[in-house]
């Protein structure tokens, strides 16, 4: 089980493009080096991961992006996959500006604002507000 999750969090960091591709046994005998936690339990996340991972991006995170990220036992290993999980989002990669972030972040602002005021709750925290995040307007 090891083997397998450790080839799918390298596959994803690959895939994200935050680590050249390896194989699965390269990653077990590297697997102190991109910080991957052996116990399957979620690992003790810094203030700033638990929040970007169940406020700002838990409704546009895979759960296979989700579990990768749990893996991850240094804030550094958590920081570059931050960084990478917007970076293939990118719609225009070459511009200094990411397009997808920025739209993201407005929309929770705009949930906060305008969805939110009939609750006790964020706007972003509300079932329109997670459903305006996830689907409206729906970009390229």
């Amino acid at each position: 089980m090891m083997v397998l999750r450790i080839g799918l969090l390298v596959v994803l960091l690959a895939n994200l493009g935050s680590v050249s591709a390896v194989s699965a046994q390269e990653a077990i005998g590297a697997e102190e080096e991109i910080g991957v936690q052996e116990e399957t339990g979620p690992a003790e996340l810094a203030p700033r991961h638990r929040q970007w991972l169940e406020e700002n991006v838990v409704y546009i995170i895979s759960e296979f992006e989700r579990q990768a990220f749990l893996l991850l036992t240094s804030d550094e290993a958590r920081d570059a996959f931050m960084v990478a999980f917007w970076r293939v989002r990118d719609p225009t990669p070459g511009t200094a500006k990411n397009e997808r972030l920025e739209e993201h972040e407005r929309r929770i602002e705009h949930a906060n604002r305008m969805l939110g005021r009939d609750s006790p709750r964020a706007g972003w925290q509300t079932e329109r507000g997670r459903i305006y995040i996830q689907r409206y307007p729906e970009l390229p």
